[in-house]
């Protein structure tokens, strides 16, 4: 990841001293963020509510010995509008452009989802990515009240986002966006 992000930015990749020095400020500025993370913004120019959660895991990566995979959910909801956005980012690793996942809500069934939006970045072999669980039409995924898993976007990896530990008043707010009557619906 330390070599993606400054090679991303145009610099290469920087020696040794740089790169730990990189991650040693990602990981102070990283305390914390494997819990529930929430806050509101206002939007210019409409000026809506905007209630944004964010979690992060850390798996120890089963592509790149000796690395490790961050997984990042964020959570969005547009109050005004009843918008509501599920994304899954990721680095250090980069998968298929089009490969199957598996999500699981609450451990039930789970459903396969492609993945897209997950190109390369920085050096061209260890960008992250990002893509959209939420809204999608095929999926129907509900939101999760205990957990959301997802298995398989880096080979023989299953990452779990604990939902029973986000504060009830977020979850409160969250439902405006995340009902079933939800007023808006994904385009196709």
């Amino acid at each position: 990841m330390k070599a993606s992000a400054m090679g991303a930015a145009g610099k290469g990749v920087p020696d040794e001293r740089t790169q730990v020095a990189f991650v040693k400020a990602l990981s102070a500025e990283a305390a914390g963020a494997e819990q529930w993370e929430s806050r509101w913004t206002e939007n210019p120019p409409t000026q809506s509510r905007e209630l944004t959660a964010t979690i992060l895991r850390e798996l120890p990566s089963t592509k790149f010995a000796g690395k490790i995979d961050m997984y990042r959910l964020i959570l969005t909801c547009r109050v005004a509008t009843h918008e509501g956005e599920i994304k899954l980012a990721w680095a250090n690793g980069v998968p298929e452009e089009g490969r199957q996942i598996t999500v699981a809500v609450d451990g039930k069934a789970p459903f396969t989802y492609k993945v897209e939006g997950g190109k390369t970045q920085g050096n061209g072999t260890n960008g992250p990515g990002a893509t959209v669980l939420y809204p999608n039409s095929r999926a129907n995924m509900p939101f999760p009240t205990q957990s959301l898993s997802i298995s398989n976007l880096f080979p023989d990896e299953t990452v779990v986002f604990p939902f029973e530990s986000l504060s009830p008043a977020v979850r409160q707010d969250l439902a405006t966006c995340f009902t079933a009557d939800s007023s808006w619906r994904p385009r196709l």
